[in-house]
């Protein structure tokens, strides 16, 4: 194959691509207005992906500091793994995001909470607001990731949805930093750019997130109820940066080593 045709053929992939991206993008801004008029819930459930439980029931066995004993606790807390629902709530300018704690767990632990996390999540478009409401460290300022969009696409119930990836630096609670993929799938046909989360900002609401070791999946969409949307969202003060939730978490990890 010859430099040219390379070229020709590389070119008419840019193109395709950029089409569709400025398709997207236009019918975004295009229903941008009536986005904003708009209000809904969406019902997530969140489990475990089968990947990270395979991978973390073989891990507990190359465990040779851990005792028998707690090999065997954590490999019930990944078998009993159940999964849950989370919801965001929106209107005009203002979303708000949580999930329910599943009581019925009888050791009173369940892995994919601990994974997931059921903390709220506040967020204000006006005032380009992402805040995780945090009780253990502070309420937490959030920024949105940088997306690249791709061209692949499916269905999620009856919307056309793009995928779009990111990268997110996160904090172990080993006290180290490390890079992880985030998948998102956004429906450019409901022009809303909340998610679960802190994952926002597509040009489309978010039905679906997909990372290593969880999924969190739409599984009920309902926009423009006759009853009307509401949720109080608490008073939120001492906002700090993820920086400083960092500092705060090593803090506590640390004291919990001297312990």
């Amino acid at each position: 194959m010859n430099l040219d045709f390379q070229r020709k053929i590389s070119k008419k992939i840019m193109k395709k691509i950029i089409q569709k991206l400025l398709l997207f993008f236009a019918l975004f801004f295009m229903n941008f207005v009536i986005g904003q008029n708009q209000s809904g819930q969406i019902t997530y459930i969140g489990s475990l992906t089968q990947k990270y439980i395979d991978s973390a029931m073989i891990d507990i066995k190359t465990k040779k500091e851990w005792s028998m004993s707690l090999k065997q606790t954590y490999a019930e807390f990944i078998k009993n793994a159940k999964d849950i629902e989370l919801i965001l709530k929106f209107k005009k300018n203002e979303s708000y995001y949580y999930g329910i704690q599943n009581l019925e767990m009888e050791n009173g632990y369940n892995l994919t909470e601990g994974k997931i996390s059921i903390t709220p999540f506040y967020t204000n478009n006006s005032l380009n607001n992402i805040i995780e409401i945090n009780n253990r460290v502070g309420n937490i300022s959030h920024k949105s990731l940088k997306w690249e969009v791709t061209e692949k696409t499916k269905k999620i119930g009856k919307y056309l949805c793009y995928q779009a990836i990111a990268t997110e630096e996160l904090y172990s609670r080993k006290g180290f930093f490390y890079n992880e993929k985030v998948i998102a799938w956004f429906a450019p046909k409901i022009p809303l750019n909340y998610g679960p989360k802190y994952y926002k900002g597509l040009p489309g609401l978010i039905l679906e997130i997909n990372k290593k070791e969880y999924s969190i999946i739409a599984s009920k969409i309902s926009l423009n109820p006759t009853k009307e949307v509401k949720f109080k969202v608490p008073k939120i003060e001492n906002v700090i940066s993820r920086e400083e939730s960092y500092k705060r978490y090593k803090e506590m990890i640390e004291e919990r080593k001297k312990n």
